[in-house]
């Protein structure tokens, strides 16, 4: 890696293709044939239980005469940064460069924890060929993130990846994750560790404090849902809300994508963000991620036309527990949910001028000479209708 005219170089740095839809095959018979989103990690060891099969056992690193060589692999970072997540540029439809970096910096600049993004060029080569192109490098969301924003202790707690996939929607339903009945954890259903080389693929993913060889805590995801349920439905009260979550984070997470508008988000599709529960007082904040669709890149959904209140998800089932319980109320709940929607409009009046601001986009976009006439004109679009419908 080059950086302000320095080198950095990594033997044995580990890299695999990331992504869920955005997968590809990037490399066939000997040439690279498409771009594909990549993990970069810097403290990879090869030496994992799955380098024992006969498939992977060429590329397993023998430590056994080298504990302090291990030792500095896993330890080995870069910037502080363990692991950095590549996304190529263009991507969704050719249209899309500076909606996801700008995102997060609208996050981050209004107080909500968000990855730091920039974007620069990748060549990836062999000894016959090479790719090179635009990428968007992405701080990942794990515990270094967590310690450069926290003290130590804070940083401690655990966090999750909360997703959309084959087990099922980020929902925080009941449904193959906490029994119906005790809200106690569900062994091998919705939240649990991922495990890639066995196809385990958890909703909510435990990122830290976990371990694959014995048996990790879940319980405090698992009393997030069943307390969420309970107050969804009309058995648990306010009191119960304010001890899950930070609601005044909440709220201001919930203002901020709403007005960026990601129809692939916690609101819209259960999907991509992370929930952290912060040691001190137990409560769940969240945190952004994966924002591609945003700012009018909406697969026609048109977000901006959406009002702060609006209950419409991508595929029309019921609001999340987490939304129905904190913002957008329903029959039978146990307490007044408007001083919550109070609140929430009040941080969208506070911040819609700062996230939707065309200039602020158009300055980044040309500081890094990166974006093209057909964005702009897609974000300025958005962000005027949008900024109608943030009352």
């Amino acid at each position: 890696m080059e950086l302000n005219g320095n080198d950095y170089i990594f033997e044995e740095a580990g890299i695999r293709v990331k992504g869920n839809t955005s997968r590809t095959q990037f490399y066939s018979r000997g040439s690279f044939v498409d771009k594909t989103h990549l993990k970069i990690s810097f403290k990879a060891t090869f030496d994992d239980a799955m380098y024992d099969d006969p498939l992977l056992s060429p590329f397993k690193h023998d430590w056994s005469n080298d504990a302090s060589g291990r030792k500095a692999r896993k330890d080995r970072s870069l910037f502080g940064l363990e692991k950095l997540d590549l996304k190529y540029v263009p991507r969704n439809g050719d249209d899309v460069f500076m909606r996801e970096v700008y995102a997060y910096r609208s996050f981050a600049s209004n107080g909500i924890y968000a990855p730091y993004a920039t974007l620069g060029d990748v060549t990836l080569s062999d000894n016959n060929n090479q790719q090179e192109g635009d990428y968007e490098f992405i701080e990942p969301i794990d515990k270094e993130f967590l310690k450069r924003r926290m003290n130590k202790e804070e940083a401690k707690g655990d966090l999750y990846k909360c997703v959309y996939n084959g087990m099922g929607k980020a929902n925080f339903a009941r449904d193959n994750a906490v029994d119906r009945s005790t809200g106690a954890h569900i062994k091998g259903g919705k939240i649990g560790v991922e495990d890639n080389y066995r196809g385990y693929a958890p909703v909510y993913q435990l990122k830290t404090n976990d371990d694959l060889l014995q048996e990790s805590d879940f319980s405090k995801m698992a009393s997030l849902l069943y307390g969420l349920w309970k107050c969804s439905y009309g058995q648990g009260d306010e009191a119960l809300l304010n001890r899950l979550i930070d609601v005044e984070q909440f709220s201001l997470f919930s203002a901020i994508s709403f007005e960026l508008g990601n129809f692939d988000d916690q609101r819209y599709d259960y999907n991509n963000f992370y929930t952290y529960f912060r040691p001190s007082d137990g409560k769940a904040i969240f945190l952004p991620y994966d924002y591609d669709w945003c700012l009018g890149e909406d697969y026609g959904t048109n977000l901006a036309y959406k009002d702060p209140l609006d209950d419409w998800t991508y595929d029309g089932d019921t609001n999340s527990n987490l939304y129905q319980a904190a913002l957008l109320g329903r029959s039978g709940m146990a307490y007044d949910i408007k001083p919550y929607q109070q609140r929430y409009l009040e941080d969208i009046a506070k911040t819609k001028d700062k996230v939707l601001n065309p200039e602020a986009f158009h300055e980044l976009a040309s500081a890094f000479r990166r974006g093209n006439d057909a964005e702009e004109q897609e974000v300025l679009s958005y962000m005027q209708n949008k900024r109608n419908h943030c009352s």
